[in-house]
C-alpha cells in the first residue's frame, strides 16, 4: 500500500519502480493528488476543473484532468485511481493510505492521542500552486481547519488528564492546544480556567500574559473584556484550591437557619404545595437521600459567599423529586423534551438575545443524551413551533402551549437576572400537562462579561437535571462545544430568519452565516446552513467544500446533527438512496418524503406528508406540499391531488406553481373547461 503524508511536509512511501519526487516536485499534481486523497470519496471532474483549471475553456480543462489522472496512474499504479461512471474519480482506499484521512477518522472515533500523533505540522507545509486561486483558497481553509481540530484534540486530552488528576500531563496538553491555536481567545479562556481549577494559578496567569503579548504584537489588539474579567478573578483570589473537574463530594450539613430560609424560597418558586415540609428538620431528612453531584472549582472565598445559596438548589431538587408525581397525558409524551427561550428579567433589552441562546445551548446538551427525545430549536437546521402564536390563539400557558406545539410532555423554561455586575440564570423542568414543577436547577451565576462560560455551565446542569427526571441511569455528555459568542449567535439568527424567506434573500442569508463562522470558528451551526443555502442555489462545489469542513468534527455532533450532515453529503454527491436513509434517521418526515418521492417511492411520500397541509404555510412547507401533490399524481389519485391543490392555492394564492398543480389535476380528470379558465386566470397572477 502506498503511504501519503500531507500533515507537515508532503511525503510518499511504498512506490514501486518510480521515485516519489516525480509527484512531490510537481506542485499542481501534488495538489491534485492531495485533494483526491484527503477524503475517501468520489469527486466530479467539474469540481476538479473549478479548483485547478478555471483559466482554461471546458475542452482544454477536461483534457488537463485526464492528463493528471494519467500521470497519477503512471507514477502510483493503475489500481490507485478508481472511477464511477465517466464523471467521478477517487483514490482507492485499498491501495492508498493518507494521514489526513486517518486523522479525520481518529477524531471521529474520539481517539485524540492517535490524531495528534498523526499531526506532524500544517497541511502540505510550504506548498504553493500557481494559477490555481480556488485551490489556494481551499488549501488555506483546510490548513486552518485541520490545525483547529488538532488544537481541540489537545484540549480534549488536557481535559481527560485533569479528570484523572494528572496535573502535569494536563498542563502539557493545555500548552500544546494553545501552541496550535495561539490567537484563539475562547480556547485561551478554557485553558486558563482548567489550569486555575488544577491549582496552577501562576500557570494560568502566564498563559494569559503570553496570549496578550501575541495579540498585541500580531494584531495590535487587547484581550476581550470577558478574558480580562476571568483573569482578574484569578488574580484577586488570595488562595486557590484545586479540585478535580469530576470530583464528587457528600453534601455538607446545613444549618437550621439556612434550611428555614430555603423553605421560604421553595414556597416562592414552586407551584406545588410544601406545607408538609414546613419544618427545617424535614428538609434535612430529605437531604440525606440525595445523590452526590458535580461541583464547581471554587476558591474558599467564593465558597463562603455561596454556602447559603448552595443549600437552596439541593433542597429544590430534592423536594421537587419528593413532592411531585408526574401526570401522564395521552397527547403529550412525558419522555419528549422541549426547551423554550428563557425570559429576560434583567431590565436590559440589549441582553434579550441571551434567552434564545440559552435555550439553543441547553437543547444541544440534551441532544447529546442519545436516549432522550429532544425537540430541535427553531435554529437547529429547520423551523420550530410558533409557541407564541398558540399562546395567543388558545389562551393557554406558555408551558402548555410549548407542549401542544411539539407533543413534548416535559418543558425546560426559566429566566435570567442581573445581580450587580453578574448574570444569574434560573431554570426549571416542568410537566407540560399539569404545569407542575418537576425539578428546579441550581441557579448559575457568572460575570456579565463571560456569559458564554455561564451558559456552558447552565447547559451541563440542566442536562443532568433532565436526565435525573427522566431516567436516573442516564449520564450527560460533555462533548458539546462551548457556546458561541453573542455577536456570532446574533448573525446566525439573522441568517436563519432571512434563509426561510426563500429564495429572495438566500444570498443575504449566506452573508450572515459566513460572518458568523468567521467570528467564531468553533460555532458549526451556521456551516450547516451555508451548505443548505449553496444547495438551494445549485452551487454544488461550494456546498461540498463547506460540508467537508464539518466531517472531521462529526463525533462532536448530536445524533440529529450527524444525520443532517449525512443527509447533506448525500444530496451533494447525488446519492438519493443514501439521502433517503439519512432523512429517515434524521426523523424529519417531510424531508424523508421528498427523498422517497425522488427515488420513486410515491406511496411512502404520501404516508409521510398526509398532514402537510395542516402545517403550511407558516412552517415553510411550500415545497413539501408540492411533493405531496406530485406523489398523488404519480399513483393516479387525481381527486386527492385536486383537493390538496385547492387547499394549497388558498394558502398561497399568488403562487403560479400552486395553480399549475391544480390545472394538472384537472387535466388528468378530463375537466378541460376548468383548465382553460385556470390558464386565463394565470395571466392575472404575478
Amino acid at each position: 500500500m502506498i503511504e501519503f503524508r500531507a500533515l507537515g511536509s508532503a511525503d510518499l512511501k511504498g512506490l514501486e519502480g518510480t521515485e516519489p519526487w516525480s509527484v512531490l516536485s510537481r506542485p499542481k499534481l501534488l495538489g491534485f493528488l492531495s485533494f483526491l486523497a484527503t477524503d475517501r470519496r468520489y469527486h466530479r471532474r467539474d469540481t476538479l476543473i473549478g479548483l485547478f483549471w478555471t483559466e482554461l475553456d471546458q475542452e482544454r480543462a477536461r483534457s488537463a484532468v485526464r492528463q493528471s489522472l494519467y500521470h497519477l496512474r503512471r507514477f502510483l499504479g493503475e489500481s490507485t485511481v478508481i472511477t464511477r461512471g465517466d464523471e467521478e474519480v477517487a483514490i482507492s482506499p485499498d491501495a492508498f493510505w493518507c494521514d489526513v484521512a486517518e486523522f479525520a477518522e481518529a477524531l471521529d472515533d474520539g481517539d485524540w492521542g492517535s490524531a495528534l500523533a498523526l499531526y506532524r505540522g500544517d497541511f502540505l507545509e510550504g506548498l504553493y500552486v500557481p494559477d490555481a486561486p480556488e485551490f489556494e483558497r481551499w488549501l488555506d481553509a483546510r490548513r486552518k481547519e485541520l490545525r483547529l481540530y488538532a488544537s481541540q484534540a489537545a484540549w480534549e486530552l488536557a481535559d481527560q488528564e485533569a479528570t484523572q488528576l494528572h496535573t502535569a500531563a494536563a498542563c502539557d496538553w493545555c500548552r500544546r492546544a494553545i501552541e496550535l491555536s495561539p490567537l484563539d481567545e475562547r480556547l485561551l479562556r478554557r485553558v486558563v480556567g482548567l489550569l486555575d481549577g488544577l491549582g496552577d494559578r501562576s500557570g494560568a496567569v502566564r498563559e494569559y500574559e503570553a496570549f496578550a503579548q501575541r495579540l498585541s504584537d500580531e494584531l495590535e489588539l487587547e484581550p476581550s473584556p470577558e478574558t480580562k474579567a476571568l483573569i482578574d478573578q484569578i488574580r484577586e483570589r488570595a488562595e486557590v484550591v484545586g479540585e478535580p473537574p469530576l470530583a464528587h463530594k457528600p453534601i455538607a450539613p446545613v444549618s437550621e437557619s439556612a434550611l428555614a430560609h430555603a423553605s421560604g424560597i421553595v414556597r416562592a418558586l414552586s407551584d406545588s404545595p410544601v406545607d408538609r415540609f414546613s419544618e427545617p428538620s424535614q428538609f434535612a431528612e430529605a437531604l440525606t437521600s440525595s445523590t452526590p453531584r458535580r461541583v464547581a472549582w471554587w476558591s474558599r472565598r467564593f465558597r463562603r459567599r455561596a454556602v447559603g445559596l448552595a443549600a437552596v438548589p439541593v433542597l429544590l431538587v430534592t423536594v421537587g423529586a419528593i413532592l411531585i408525581n408526574r401526570y401522564s397525558s395521552p397527547d403529550l409524551n412525558p419522555n419528549r423534551v422541549v426547551v423554550v427561550p428563557l425570559e429576560n428579567r434583567t431590565g436590559d433589552s440589549t441582553l434579550a438575545l441571551l434567552g434564545s441562546l440559552a435555550a439553543d445551548w441547553i437543547t444541544r446538551g440534551l441532544q447529546e443524551i442519545d436516549v432522550i427525545d429532544v425537540v430541535p430549536t427553531a435554529t437547529s437546521v429547520g423551523p420550530g413551533p410558533d409557541v407564541a402564536e398558540i399562546v395567543e390563539s388558545a389562551g393557554v400557558s406558555y408551558a402548555r402551549a410549548a407542549g401542544d406545539a411539539t407533543g413534548a410532555g416535559t418543558i425546560v423554561a426559566g429566566a435570567y437576572y442581573l445581580r450587580n455586575d453578574s448574570l444569574e440564570f434560573q431554570a426549571q423542568v416542568i410537566d407540560a400537562r399539569s404545569e407542575r414543577l418537576l425539578r428546579a436547577v441550581a441557579p448559575i451565576t457568572g460575570l456579565l462579561g463571560v456569559s458564554g462560560m455561564v451558559l456552558d455551565s447552565l447547559r451541563q446542569h440542566v442536562a443532568a437535571t433532565v436526565a435525573a427526571v427522566l431516567d436516573r441511569r442516564l449520564m450527560m455528555s460533555t462533548a458539546v462545544s462551548p457556546p458561541p459568542s453573542l455577536e456570532s449567535y446574533r448573525l446566525y439568527l439573522e441568517g436563519n430568519r432571512t434563509f426561510y424567506d426563500y429564495p429572495a434573500r438566500m444570498r443575504e442569508a449566506l452573508e450572515y452565516f459566513y460572518r458568523a463562522v468567521e467570528l467564531d470558528t468553533m460555532f458549526t451551526d451556521p456551516r450547516f446552513y451555508i451548505v443548505l443555502a449553496h444547495i438551494n442555489l445549485r452551487e454544488w462545489y461550494q456546498a461540498d467544500s463547506n460540508a467537508q469542513l464539518l466531517v472531521p468534527v462529526r463525533s462532536r455532533f448530536s445524533p440529529y446533527q450527524r444525520a443532517t450532515l449525512d443527509y447533506l453529503l448525500a444530496i451533494v454527491s447525488g446519492d438519493r438512496g443514501a439521502a433517503l436513509e439519512a432523512a429517515r434517521a434524521r426523523g424529519v418526515r417531510s424531508d424523508a418524503a421528498v427523498e422517497a418521492y425522488r427515488v420513486n417511492h410515491p406511496y411512502e411520500a404520501i404516508a409521510e406528508l398526509v398532514d402537510v397541509g395542516d402545517l403550511a404555510p407558516a412552517s415553510s412547507f411550500y415545497h413539501k406540499w408540492i411533493t405531496l401533490m406530485e406523489a398523488y399524481h404519480a399513483v393516479g389519485d387525481h381527486r386527492r391531488e385536486l383537493a390538496e391543490a385547492r387547499r394549497a392555492r388558498q394558502a398561497y394564492p399568488d403562487r403560479q406553481r400552486m395553480l399549475l398543480s391544480e390545472l394538472r389535476a384537472l387535466a388528468a380528470l378530463g375537466r378541460l373547461e376548468a383548465v382553460d379558465r385556470g390558464l386565463d386566470e394565470s395571466l392575472l397572477l404575478p
